[in-house]
């Protein structure tokens, strides 16, 4: 690790899976979701447990923000943290003329779809080779319809190269001239 900083936003939620073993590997009384966590703006991420309650709510792209200790048991280490919680604890249920309504997650993942999909195509990233994907993706996405797991996995894989396109892009563009070979 190169370089330490406070990280003031949600992560998200880039990859996880769910076990019925601990570290040891002796079962568990309930399922155990682990997920890769990543933030906006920095380079890889962190494994480390999710806490959604339900193993089944947990999507890719869900915002999380980390659980910590009591500040009194903080060492500043990985370990203040005891696992990350969604930011929005999946269906909220209202009332509305003595019925229950209920906003399902279904919701939650299409604003972050559309969200990563805009993300992408303000990126500048040039997607020739992917704009039959990126067509049929927004096509999907404007109907409501929910995403497979593996147009999941690629339209963030495309929100990543998007992402390294910006950063790239902005690198490019505060490098003195002086700085550069010639030639």
């Amino acid at each position: 690790m190169k370089d330490q900083f406070p990280i003031d936003k949600p992560g998200y939620v880039y990859s996880f899976t769910t076990v019925n073993r601990d570290r040891s590997g002796a079962d568990t009384e309930s399922p155990i979701t682990v997920g890769l966590v990543k933030f906006e703006g920095v380079k890889g991420g962190m494994v480390h447990l999710l806490d959604a309650g339900d193993p089944a709510s947990v999507s890719f792209g869900m915002k999380v923000t980390p659980s910590l200790k009591n500040l009194s048991e903080r060492t500043g280490a990985i370990t203040d943290i005891l696992a990350f919680k969604p930011v929005s604890n999946g269906p909220s249920k209202t009332t509305a003329e003595g019925g229950t309504v209920e906003r399902h997650v279904a919701r939650t993942r299409d604003d972050q779809a559309r969200s990563l999909l805009r993300s992408i195509e303000e990126s500048g990233y040039p997607i020739e080779e992917d704009e039959m994907t990126i067509s049929a993706l927004r096509s999907k996405i404007g109907k409501g319809e929910l995403l497979t797991s593996e147009e999941d996995r690629l339209l963030h894989r495309l929100g990543d190269k998007a992402r390294e396109w910006r950063k790239a892009v902005r690198s490019s563009s505060e490098t003195e001239p002086s700085d550069t070979l010639p030639g």
